[in-house]
């Protein structure tokens, strides 16, 4: 069984037409979801980098009990609101997936490469999505934790009530896992 508690406000700035400030905070093990806002990270390049990132509540493999997943995020925004049809709102967050030793090695126990060959220390067995190439002996650093951060920024207009038009744009960088040389 998984879990997740959250913790959140939401701050009303006096002096204003309704300007706010708001905080959450969520830790989860076995309910990744909640901390990482449902992202499940794989981003590909076309030369010799990729990020990987799996966001998953938990781990087993035959044989094994389920390993669950921990994340925890803290995430920010501010809105301003200009006049009763405009706002703007600028948001950030921070998030961070851990998986446990045992999880680790199940994963890592499902690389690609050649059956018995041990790229991260254990014999591998399978293989993994999306499909990576680790050879025996990279400089990679067999660890499937990762984070993410984000920074954003939307302005909207509300020209009738209960229709809101937008433009969202945001950045997010991804601290991958399995830092390191990969092959093929």
């Amino acid at each position: 069984y998984g879990y997740a508690v959250s913790a959140a406000t939401k701050i009303f700035i006096p002096g204003t037409r309704g300007d706010s400030i708001g905080f959450n905070f969520v830790w989860s093990e076995g309910a990744v979801g909640y901390a990482s806002k449902g992202n499940v990270w794989s981003l590909l390049n076309a030369g010799s980098s990729m990020g990987l990132g799996w966001a998953v509540d938990g781990v087993f493999d035959t044989g094994t009990s389920i390993e669950l997943t921990r994340a925890w995020s803290i995430n920010g925004a501010y809105e301003r609101i200009w006049d009763p049809k405009w706002r703007t709102s600028i948001y950030g967050g921070y998030t961070v997936i851990n998986y446990n030793d045992n999880a680790t090695r199940i994963i890592n126990s499902h690389l690609p490469g050649a059956a018995g060959t041990m790229p991260c220390g254990v014999a591998v067995a399978g293989a993994v999505f999306p499909p990576i190439n680790i050879g025996v002996g990279t400089a990679n650093s067999c660890n499937p934790d990762f984070s993410y951060w984000q920074v954003g920024t939307r302005t909207q207009y509300s020209p009738v009530p209960y229709l809101n038009l937008g433009v969202d744009v945001a950045y997010t960088r991804l601290n991958t896992a399995y830092k390191g040389e990969v092959t093929g």
